[in-house]
Formats: C-alpha cells, sequence, structure tokens
C-alpha cells in the first residue's frame, strides 16, 4: 500500500474531524430534544454532584457532599474546571457539553499524532476515524462526567513522551492531573515509568516522575491541611473496591444494600457503616482503608466466589455490550436515533487492536508505553469493577493499535500472507460479541428508570410511564415496580399500584420497601375502596418481626395506632421509632400527635421542637 501525501494525510483527517463535528452536533440538538437527562434539562447521580460542586465553587458557597474541612470524597479536578468554566459563561450545563465536545474533536487530533508516533500516517487516520464514530466518548462529551476531561488530559500526557526531559516532565504532570479528573488513571503512572525505564528511554524515568506526582501530591498535601488525613486525590476508593469485591458481585458494581443508592450521600453512609463496624468515630482515610480490607478480606476468604467475580468483570470489560449505570448510551439510544451515527462496535475496536499488536512500530519505545498504560487501565477495572465510561480511559492506548491493525488486516486481505494476527483479532472480535456481560441489561433497564423519573420531574407522566414499562420489558426489577407503582397511584390506579407493589414483593432484595409500601397504600390510599388499616397493621408488625430496627415499618405502626385511637401504644412505637433514628423527625412529629392527644401538651411542644431541629454536623 503506498504511503498517505502530507497534504492528502491533512485533508483526510479534515474530512474525519468535520465529520466527527458534524454527528456530534446533530446528536447534540436530538439528545436536548428528546433525552430528559440532557444537561439542561436534568442532572443525575454523578453528573448531579460534579455539576452543583462546580457551581458551588463558581458561587464561592460550600457543597454539603463536600465540605471544606474534609479531604475530597470524589476527585476534584473536574469541578474545578468546570467552576472556571461557569465563572465566565454562568452555571449553564450546555456550555459544559460545548466545551467537552470540543475537547473530544481535539482529543482526536491529539490521538493523530500520537498514532503517527508510535505507528505511521495511515495507521493514525484510521485511528482517528474509529475513535471519532465510537459511541461511549461522544456519548460522555455530551454529559457532565469526568471521563473526557481525563481521557484529553491522558491523550495530551502521552504525546508528550518520551521526548527530552522537559517534555517527560510535561508528560508525567499532564497524566498525574488526568489522574485527578480520574483516580483510576494512577496505576499508569507508575506503569508508564517502567515502561520508560528500558533501553534508551531511561533518562525520562525521574523527569516523568517529578511531574506526575505534583497533581496527585497537590491533592494530598490539601487534603492533609485541612483535615489532618493523608488522602491522595479522593477518599473513595476504598468503597468503590468494596462495592467491586463482596458476595453477590457479577460483571460489575454491586450496591450491598439501600443505603449505597445516592451518591450525595456515599460519604455519611460510608462513615456511618465503618464507625458502627468499628465501634468508634472514624474519618474518611480510616473509613476508605476499612472497606479496602473488608473487599480483601472477601476475596481471601472466598477464592473461588472471587475468581468467578474476576473473571465475570474481565468479561465485561471484554464483552462488546456497553455497561453503565450513571448514563447508559445504548439505552439513551433508544430516545435519541443520531445516536446510531456512531456505528464503531467496541468488539471492533477490540479485534482490530488485537490485530495490530502484530504491527511494526515506528517508536518501540512508545509502544512499549502505550501496552503499559493499557494493561494498568484493564487490570484496576478488573480488579474494581469495569463500566463503559472507564473503558473510554484505555481508548488513548487502544485506538493506536486498533489503527495499526487495520492495516495489517487490508495488507493480509491484499497479499493474503500475515493471516495469524488477522485470525488473532477475528478470534478477540468474535470473544468480545459471544462475553456474557452479566449486568448488562439490569443496568439498562435500571437506566430506564433513571429516564423515568427525569419525565416524571418535567410533569411528562406519559413519558415516564412509558420508559417504567421499557424498563420492566429488559428485566422485570423491584425498582421499576416501585416507581411505576408511585406514579400510578399518583394518578388514581390504585388497583394497578397495588398489582405492581405485590410483584415487587416477590423474591426482590427491595420486597421489604415493597410491603412497606403496600402497607401505607392500604393505611391512607386516596381510594377509600383501598383501605384496609388491619391489612396495614399487619404488613407493619410482620416486618417489626422481621427486623425490630426497620425505623419506616415502626412509624407506620404507630400511624395506623394513632388512627385507632390506641393513643398510648402509638406513643411508645414512636418512641422506640425516635431512638433508632433520632435525626428524623417524622417519629418525632408522630411522637407529638400522640401526646397531644394524651394531654401531655409541654411534651407535645418539646417533640414538635425537636422534630424542627436540623440533625448535627459531622465533624
Amino acid at each position: 500500500m503506498r504511503p498517505v501525501s502530507p497534504r492528502a494525510g491533512r485533508l483526510l483527517l479534515l474530512a474525519i474531524l468535520t465529520a466527527a463535528a458534524a454527528a456530534r452536533v446533530v446528536s447534540l440538538l436530538d439528545l436536548r430534544a428528546h433525552d430528559p437527562l440532557f444537561p439542561t434539562r436534568e442532572t443525575y447521580s454523578d453528573g448531579r454532584y460534579y455539576h452543583e460542586w462546580a457551581v458551588a465553587l463558581a458561587q464561592g458557597k460550600e457543597f454539603p457532599p463536600e465540605p471544606s474541612g474534609r479531604p475530597h470524597w470524589m476527585p476534584p479536578l473536574y469541578p474545578w474546571v468546570l467552576s472556571l468554566l461557569y465563572r465566565i459563561a454562568g452555571p449553564h450545563a450546555l456550555s459544559l457539553v460545548l466545551l467537552q465536545h470540543a475537547l473530544g474533536i481535539a482529543g482526536l487530533l491529539l490521538l493523530h499524532r500520537l498514532a503517527r508516533r508510535v505507528f505511521e500516517e495511515r495507521a493514525a487516520l484510521l485511528a482517528v476515524a474509529l475513535g471519532a464514530f465510537f459511541l461511549p466518548p461522544a456519548f460522555l462529551e455530551g454529559k457532565p462526567m469526568a471521563e473526557t476531561l481525563a481521557a484529553f488530559l491522558a491523550l495530551a500526557g502521552l504525546s508528550c513522551l518520551p521526548g527530552s526531559r522537559p517534555r517527560a516532565t510535561a508528560g508525567g504532570f499532564l497524566l498525574g492531573l488526568a489522574s485527578c479528573a480520574r483516580p483510576q488513571l494512577l496505576p499508569a503512572l507508575p506503569a508508564v515509568a517502567l515502561a520508560l525505564a528500558k533501553g534508551p528511554t531511561r533518562p525520562a524515568v525521574l523527569p516523568f516522575l517529578a511531574g506526575a506526582v505534583l497533581a496527585p501530591g497537590a491533592t494530598l498535601v490539601r487534603n492533609f491541611a485541612v483535615s489532618g488525613q493523608p488522602v491522595l486525590v479522593s477518599a473513595n476508593g476504598g468503597v468503590n473496591f468494596h462495592l467491586g469485591n463482596h458476595p453477590g458481585v457479577r460483571g460489575t458494581f454491586r450496591a450491598p444494600g439501600p443505603q449505597w443508592g445516592s451518591i450525595l450521600e456515599q460519604r455519611e453512609t460510608a462513615l456511618r457503616e465503618a464507625s458502627r463496624a468499628l465501634g468508634r468515630e472514624v474519618g474518611e482515610r480510616e473509613a476508605s482503608a476499612f472497606f479496602y480490607r473488608r473487599g480483601l478480606g472477601w476475596i481471601a476468604s472466598h477464592p473461588a466466589e472471587a475468581t468467578v467475580a474476576f473473571a465475570a468483570k474481565a468479561s465485561c470489560l471484554l464483552s462488546n455490550e456497553e455497561t453503565e449505570i450513571v448514563y447508559s448510551p445504548t439505552a439513551e439510544r433508544e430516545l435519541a436515533a443520531s445516536l446510531h451515527l456512531f456505528f464503531v462496535p467496541f468488539a471492533a475496536l477490540l479485534g482490530l487492536a488485537t490485530t495490530g499488536l502484530f504491527a511494526s512500530a515506528r517508536d518501540p519505545a512508545m509502544r512499549r508505553v502505550l501496552l503499559s498504560f493499557l494493561a494498568a487501565g484493564a487490570a484496576l477495572q478488573v480488579a474494581f469493577f469495569p463500566y463503559s465510561r472507564f473503558r473510554v480511559l484505555l481508548l488513548p492506548a487502544l485506538l493506536p493499535f486498533a489503527g495499526a491493525g487495520c492495516l495489517v488486516l487490508l495488507e493480509a486481505v491484499r497479499s493474503r500472507r500475515r493471516l495469524g494476527p488477522c485470525a488473532a483479532g477475528i478470534a478477540a472480535a468474535a470473544l468480545s460479541f459471544l462475553a456474557p456481560a452479566a449486568a448488562s441489561g439490569p443496568l439498562r433497564a435500571n437506566a430506564f428508570v433513571d429516564i423515568g423519573n427525569a419525565w416524571r420531574e418535567e410533569g411528562n407522566l406519559r413519558e415516564a410511564e412509558r420508559a417504567y414499562g421499557r424498563s420492566l420489558e429488559i428485566h422485570p426489577t423491584a425498582r421499576a415496580r416501585l416507581t411505576l407503582a408511585e406514579l400510578l397511584e399518583g394518578t388514581g390506579r390504585i388497583a394497578q399500584a397495588e398489582a405492581q407493589l405485590r410483584l415487587a414483593t416477590e423474591g426482590s432484595a427491595l420486597g421489604q420497601e415493597a410491603l412497606y409500601r403496600l402497607g401505607v397504600l392500604y393505611l391512607s390510599s386516596q381510594d377509600p375502596a383501598f383501605r384496609r388499616p388491619e391489612e396495614s397493621r399487619r404488613i407493619f408488625e410482620d416486618l417489626l418481626r422481621e427486623d425490630p430496627a426497620n425505623f419506616e415499618a415502626r412509624c407506620g405502626l404507630g400511624t395506623c395506632l394513632l388512627a385507632r385511637g390506641e393513643l398510648e401504644r402509638a406513643r411508645v412505637e414512636f418512641e422506640r421509632a425516635a431512638s433508632l433514628s433520632p435525626d428524623r423527625p417524622e417519629a418525632w412529629n408522630g411522637l407529638a400527635s400522640a401526646l397531644e392527644g394524651l394531654g401531655r401538651l409541654p411534651e407535645a411542644r418539646a417533640a414538635r421542637a425537636r422534630a424542627a431541629k436540623p440533625p448535627p454536623a459531622r465533624r
């Protein structure tokens, strides 16, 4: 095959970038019109966390989940960058989408430069074309998530290597900076240093490391200065490790209980769980260490189960299916048909990259660096858990090999030689297509619940109900049934709501919540035909026999007794509930009502005052 002339290469690169930009503009408009999770309409989970943190920084206010006197729980670089943007353009989510699409296009330019250095111009152009039309990076550019910034900085850092000592320092600094946006890149720093330590690139190792420690070191100093806790970048690593390594994990992360459902409350949940287990108050660093020990303890005590879990996570990492919990590209592609413009499947990238491992490299040292970067990132995802957005962090190293693999494949087709590398690539692509991603169906179903919730926030109940129904079509879950039941009850379809709640009670981790909701429906339904106070009371009593510390059931039983006029027994139940969760006002308000009925007015006023008292801040 003839080499590409410089002029032709520039024109082809411009054509690819223009097509990539046009596809992004079309998808932006489509998502803005049809996707309730588009940032200008709704932010969700991690995206909401980053957006609201950045808004608070831009306005000089406190963001409660990230108190100023405590170490960072989530990585800080992305909200810091967003806060600068919001100071300039105002706290408008559309500005971050436009910025990230610009970073995505600029990242393709960096990818071209990197792949051309390692292989050649044709491989670089093919790598850019593959990256331009692979859905996850383009999709995430439209969300308030840190992966776009982290991948861009990683590409910039790798593009500087190995080079002169100043270039090596710059490369290390940029990769270290990327790890402050996504700490999953921290293992890449020693991996790249080890790759540079071999052969003529050895003089670049110390300058690289000197640059690499600057940004993570600055966050370590900041965290220690404000809290006395030496936390590197962010403190949620132990929790994430535990969520990916405990009984029942299959393919990706699995929350061991509903208390882990909100990222905005994850810090306090982790501190509370660790403090309860250790019998004393602990800080973020000690809590993180506790959860690391818990995850490692499970691996050591259940090696066979852990091996199966690691194999499932590796399968999920390699699978062609896109597995995601926060924003699902496959789910939202059903809302915005323009996302089909991004047609390159992950299986093709994996197969071509495998073929590209056999390609000749112009720069063997950089080839070694990319392989080390890729191996470190993949190993970390198997150790913790993989997601589509985390695979985006592997693309700076994966795509150059994929571009080179295209050339090997084309040459093999033309000359009918070098069929071995092509066979390896085909096998890898087939493995990707066939590899099960156990969590992909449930997570896609979960994404439609989030989409339905966002439609409800907009007041579009018809689309919300359709989204919940789609969730149940994909994978029936108690969460979808509970949210659908809430919508049905709110629109007066009580019989249908009751049916969904009864289905949700069957063999589900949320069975107790569904049973409680059924008890509430029978206690206070807006349709008198469905009020069954004795059935409601029986449900709450059954829940309390199973778990005497069930706060909600204790309050529910107290409310039943209050309605029956059994004021003294209601008082006892509300007092027990208040002792279980002293900072929750429901129990205190119920207690006040019971005391008022008993004529104990001073005590009732004290209970009302206690209900209005804000919960104490954790130090």
